[in-house]
């Protein structure tokens, strides 16, 4: 279980792939204090650490994992949000986060709004049930509270109940890391808070 608030940036050192599996090498300021098969959230997916050396860690996503996330777009030198399991008794900062993605969203936009930043991202029609208006998500990690919820068909401009792709629009106090470096059409992980 995780709160969605990042706890460090990691940097992809190296990536392998092993059958339908790929093995990641992170760096970070956390990899040092890691324990194998301790869980820590990737860019908000839940991975088990299989290995520590030093400032790195390595973990495996299997191919389920692989299936309904964004790691397949990762390569060597991209940044990833990190965040250890949360201990219990612990104050809770974000939202209770699972890290079992559901989905995958595209970031259409990013603006600033008055100190804050406003991130556009489309995403499949299917992961509707996910979102309510105000309700708590975490894109890549970090826990955001839905600001407005947009229904367009594609081809009109007017709002519609019933659709192919839908739009969420958050306003954050943080800028995303690891959407900020690749800005428009990064494919961010979606992952709805436990119920």
């Amino acid at each position: 279980m995780f709160t969605g608030i990042i706890e460090s940036l990691g940097k992809i050192t190296d990536l392998k792939v092993d059958r339908g599996n790929i093995d990641f090498t992170i760096e970070s300021d956390i990899s040092k204090e890691l324990k194998v098969d301790q869980s820590v959230s990737h860019n908000g997916v839940c991975l088990t650490v299989t290995d520590t050396n030093n400032n790195t860690h390595t973990v495996t996503a299997v191919k389920e994992t692989l299936d309904k996330s964004s790691l397949t777009n990762f390569s060597v030198n991209d940044l990833v949000n990190l965040e250890r399991a949360m201990k219990l008794g612990e104050r809770l900062d974000g939202h209770l986060v699972q890290g079992h993605v559901d989905g995958v969203a595209k970031c259409l936009g990013i603006s600033v709004n008055d100190g804050s930043w406003i991130y556009k991202f489309e995403f499949d029609i299917s992961n509707e049930m996910l979102l309510i208006e105000k309700g708590s998500i975490c894109i890549n990690g970090v826990s955001l509270t839905q600001a407005q919820m947009q229904y367009h068909r594609e081809g009109e401009h007017h709002i519609q109940k019933r659709s192919l792709k839908n739009q969420i629009v958050f306003l954050a106090n943080v800028l995303l890391p690891s959407i900020e470096n690749n800005s428009l059409n990064v494919i961010a992980n979606l992952s709805s808070f436990a119920t």
